[in-house]
């Protein structure tokens, strides 16, 4: 029932600064976008993600509103290719970024910057294998208790708790979704020793874990004594919610291969089946997802969709989508 993570969302106060910023520094591009009456969601990540990979979410909402960006929340860390570090954190302070924790200061072992709203981001050394440059490889938060947290992540979700670092003053406990490839978002469980407490603010939103089937996960975790924060009915039945020990917010999110697993739950049957069969003319192996909701009709042969029916064929889709991402 474990799935990988599939956003980290943040709020931002300006949204047109933001992606820029995302795009100019991290050459982010945008995978998705949900426009609402009074918050819009924005998906960015690396040009050559795979399927695997966290995207980053910036929610924009309408009102001007700032945030607190608290402490319970640490930072996002993004890859560079080892030996790159020092040469991807002068490219950014060349490009204009602010130097916050230059590589020396770390000793040489990463880096940190900040982005136009304060949200911290790490640079981490990684093998070019692990996924692209710039590509999101763990999400930090503070916990209070390392043994509740370990066992939330590890009981109610069955990530594998994959390396830790004793420091003097405090420890990281690293946790990732069994079987996840190497580009797959890890948590990063920070523990200090002194016994403080966290603030959460509201400058970070959630962390989103995939699932192939919402309503089974969501009684999984029911049974596993998860918070109930918000359910799937009272989400109508597209995502939920619920918190880890420390309050932090964890989506659950239907996904398998794009978003095709939730027509069936968004849509009547009818247009669920429209869809499925557009992805099974669009992809090139159609086999790869299940048609067990909405099947083709008997003896139906994939086949490719010329390019000039895309544009009609997306907008259609994106339409049909909206919905799906109404939350702020």
């Amino acid at each position: 029932m474990s799935g990988v993570i599939d956003h980290v969302m943040i709020r931002v106060e300006d949204l047109e600064t933001s992606l820029e910023w995302y795009r100019d520094h991290f050459n982010y591009e945008e995978k998705g976008r949900w426009e609402a009456d009074t918050f819009t969601n924005v998906f960015l990540g690396p040009v050559n993600m795979g399927d695997e990979a966290a995207k980053l979410e910036l929610t924009y909402n309408h009102d001007d509103r700032s945030y607190e960006m608290g402490d319970a929340w640490g930072h996002i860390a993004v890859r560079v290719p080892d030996g790159e570090l020092e040469s991807s954190y002068q490219q950014l302070m060349n490009e204009g970024v602010d130097d916050y924790r230059d590589p020396e200061s770390c000793n040489q072992r990463y880096a940190f910057v900040k982005d136009p709203d304060g949200h911290e981001i790490e640079i981490v050394k990684r093998d070019p294998s692990e996924g692209p440059k710039w590509g999101i490889d763990h999400t930090m938060i503070r916990v209070e208790d390392a043994d509740a947290a370990l066992g939330y992540w590890t009981r109610k979700f069955e990530y594998k708790y994959t390396s830790r670092w004793e420091a003097s003053t405090f420890a990281n406990y690293f946790v990732r979704p069994p079987g996840a490839g190497t580009e797959a978002m890890a948590v990063e469980l920070t523990y200090n020793y002194d016994g403080r407490s966290y603030t959460m603010g509201d400058a970070w939103g959630h962390l989103a874990v995939r699932t192939n089937d919402l309503d089974e996960m969501w009684e999984t975790l029911m049974e596993r004594e998860a918070p109930d924060y918000r359910d799937p009915e009272s989400c109508n039945n597209r995502y939920a919610f619920t918190k880890d020990q420390d309050g932090h917010e964890v989506e659950i999110v239907t996904w398998t291969g794009f978003i095709w697993t939730t027509l069936p739950r968004l849509y009547s049957a009818a247009d669920a089946a429209s869809l499925f069969r557009w992805r099974c003319q669009t992809t090139s192996n159609c086999e790869m997802f299940s048609h067990e909701r909405a099947p083709l009709e008997e003896g139906a042969a994939c086949k490719p969709v010329k390019p000039e029916d895309l544009g009609w064929l997306w907008l259609r889709h994106r339409y049909m989508l909206r919905d799906h991402y109404s939350r702020s």
